[in-house]
């Protein structure tokens, strides 16, 4: 009988002595699994948390690199539905308000302001970076006034400048905000700048809602080249929260990392299968970020594959779901 996540891990526990370090990761995932990890919504036929954990484990014969696997899991930081709406409340009440006030030039100390500020925000365009469910921003913030929702990214690819410009102009829109859940490394908005820019008549806020260190300089560096565009995320992701390729000099990184580092590296070629995906990019993801960052609606493409990837040797704990085929 295959021995479940919970007997291995009273097993080490009593080989460990007196110690209660694996047990007590245990009782966080069983309370992870029911309360947050159960949201996760890429392939809802895939099983339960835990039988994907013991998978997950089994792929890795040497117990002591089993035993870094087993703590490697509680330093992704999962990003749940609720907290998720809760930052896109954080964002609309602060840089994105602060930011329509100020490019209204608005006086708080008026007495209209409070209508004044209503007013600004329905002249103010919301879409997203790159693709994100901009609804749901709209609808967890009351936001009205607004039938269509673009993303910026498709449309400077795809779309026709001059018709957005005459809808935005036909319908009073005097600025735009452009919200996106998640950014890493900053190339799709980058590449959603590259459409933004044409509308040179109208203010731009790039407001990510969670953003890596990486994503931070490349939204500063586009804000910096243009004095249409202002840049203002509201969760920029920690150093303790990002496992990078290389330690960073003169940072003390937290205990676990040398081991969860060595763990990403050698198994990189199990992780990538006898037919490697372009898609992995490096065994640290795309742009070898290492974020262990991910949201209930997908894990991130600069997160380790060893978390997300589907090969014919390894089976993911958070399967990622894809964009590109």
């Amino acid at each position: 009988m295959t021995e479940s996540v919970k007997d291995m891990v009273e097993r080490w526990t009593r080989a460990s002595g007196k110690t209660q370090h694996f047990s007590t990761i245990f009782d966080l995932l069983r309370l992870l699994a029911s309360e947050l990890y159960s949201e996760y919504q890429p392939f809802p036929e895939s099983s339960p948390f835990m039988d994907r954990l013991r998978l997950w484990l089994d792929q890795v014969p040497d117990e002591d690199d089993r035993k870094c696997l087993f703590e490697f899991v509680p330093w992704l930081l999962f990003i749940g539905r609720r907290e998720m709406e809760s930052m896109y409340r954080a964002a609309f009440s602060d840089p994105i308000s602060r930011w329509i006030i100020d490019d209204a030039n608005l006086d708080i100390c008026d007495v209209r302001f409070p209508d004044q500020l209503q007013e600004a925000v329905e002249q103010t365009f919301f879409g997203s970076i790159a693709g994100m469910d901009i609804g749901s921003f709209v609808r967890v913030n009351s936001l009205r006034g607004q039938s269509l929702r673009p993303d910026f990214r498709v449309l400077a690819k795809l779309g026709n400048i001059d018709a957005t410009r005459k809808h935005l102009q036909d319908n009073n829109f005097e600025r735009i905000v452009a919200v996106e859940d998640y950014v890493g490394t900053g190339e799709q908005m980058r590449q959603a700048v590259g459409g933004l820019l044409q509308l040179s008549e109208f203010n731009v806020l790039l407001c990510p809602i969670v953003v890596a260190p990486v994503g931070v300089t490349e939204g500063e560096r586009l804000a910096n080249h243009s004095s249409q565009l202002s840049f203002a995320p509201l969760f920029v992701v920690p150093s303790c929260a990002t496992l990078p390729e290389v330690p960073t000099v003169g940072m003390n990184e937290p205990k676990d990392f040398p081991a969860m580092r060595l763990l990403v590296n050698n198994f990189w070629s199990q992780v990538q299968g006898t037919n490697p995906d372009p898609q992995l990019y490096t065994p640290f993801g795309f742009g070898s970020t290492g974020s262990l960052v991910m949201t209930y609606f997908n894990c991130p493409d600069n997160v380790p594959p060893l978390v997300h990837h589907f090969s014919d040797t390894w089976k993911p704990l958070f399967r990622r779901l894809y964009r590109e085929a």
